[in-house]
C-alpha cells in the first residue's frame, strides 16, 4: 500500500495536498530543493574549482545515468537546456532535400523546427479518437518514403501513448529513422530505445523526471552521427590528442 503521506512529506510545503499538474509542470522535492542550494554554496566558495568539478565529474555521471535509463551509451547522449534546443541543433544537420513525416496537432517545439526550415514535409493525421493508425503509418512509409517520422511519445493535447516499439519497427522495416519527443513521458514511462529502433530521442525534464527548469537531454544514434555530423561546435568539441587539440565531430 502506498503511503501518500509519507511521499508528501518528501515534497515543499505549499504542495502537501493533491497534485495533478505533473504534465505541465513537475513537483520540486524538498531533496531537489537542498541539492540545488548546497550547488549553490559550493560555487559561490569556489566558482572556478566548481565549473572543473561540475564538467569533469557531474556532467559524465549525469549522462551516465540518462544512457542507462533509455539503455544508450553516454557518448550518444547531449545534456542541453529543452527539448526544442536540441532539435534545432539537429535539424542544421539534415539535408534540406530530406523528406519529414509529421502528425498535424503534434507539438510544436517538433514540428516547427522542420516547418520553418523548409523541409519536405509529410503530414499524417491521428484518427478521430486521438490515436494513431499505424496501418496509415505503413502507408506514409512504404509510398512517401520519408527520410524521418518525427512524433511525440505521448501527446500534450490527450495523453495518448504512441507504440514507440511497433512504430519503431514499421520505419526500421522501410528505412526511416524515428525522432521521439519524450518531454512527456520521461521519467514516467520506460524507452528502450535499441528496442524501439528510435534514431533521435530527446526531452526537457522539467516534468515527471523533476529535474526543475533548464535541463534536458537529447539521444542521437551513433550511426545517425556519422550520417548526419554535427553542424554546431565550440571548445567542447575538442579533444586533446598528442598534446594538440583535435576537432571531433561528437555529442
Amino acid at each position: 500500500m502506498i503511503n501518500w503521506q509519507a511521499l508528501r512529506e518528501l515534497h515543499l510545503e505549499e504542495y502537501k495536498g493533491t497534485y495533478l499538474n505533473s504534465p505541465a509542470n513537475g513537483l520540486p522535492s524538498i531533496a531537489n530543493e537542498a541539492f540545488v542550494t548546497n550547488e549553490i554554496s559550493k560555487f559561490r566558495e569556489a566558482p572556478g574549482d566548481y565549473r572543473m568539478g561540475f564538467v569533469t565529474n557531474a556532467v559524465p555521471a549525469i549522462k551516465t545515468q540518462i544512457a542507462s535509463l533509455v539503455n544508450a551509451t553516454a557518448d550518444e547522449i547531449a545534456l542541453i537546456q529543452n527539448f526544442s534546443i536540441g532539435l534545432n541543433f539537429f535539424v542544421q544537420s539534415v539535408p534540406k532535400a530530406s523528406k519529414i513525416l509529421l502528425i498535424k496537432d503534434d507539438y510544436p517545439s517538433l514540428t516547427k523546427p522542420f516547418e520553418v526550415n523548409n523541409y519536405n514535409i509529410v503530414w499524417t493525421t491521428f484518427e478521430d479518437d486521438g490515436t494513431l493508425d499505424l496501418a496509415k503509418i505503413e502507408s506514409h512509409l512504404k509510398n512517401d518514403r520519408p527520410s524521418f517520422f518525427a512524433l511525440s511519445h505521448c501527446q500534450y493535447l490527450s495523453g495518448y501513448l504512441a507504440d514507440l516499439e511497433g512504430i519503431g519497427a514499421l520505419c526500421s522495416e522501410h528505412n526511416c529513422k524515428l525522432i521521439v519527443d519524450a518531454t512527456q513521458s520521461f521519467g514516467a514511462i520506460s524507452i528502450d530505445v535499441q528496442k524501439c529502433n528510435i534514431s533521435v530521442l530527446g526531452a526537457s525534464c522539467y516534468k515527471w523526471a523533476l529535474a526543475g527548469f533548464g535541463n534536458g537531454f537529447i539521444y542521437i544514434n551513433e550511426k545517425i552521427l556519422d550520417t548526419y555530423p554535427p553542424k554546431t561546435a565550440g571548445f567542447n568539441s575538442y579533444i586533446s590528442k598528442d598534446q594538440h587539440s583535435e576537432y571531433i565531430p561528437s555529442m
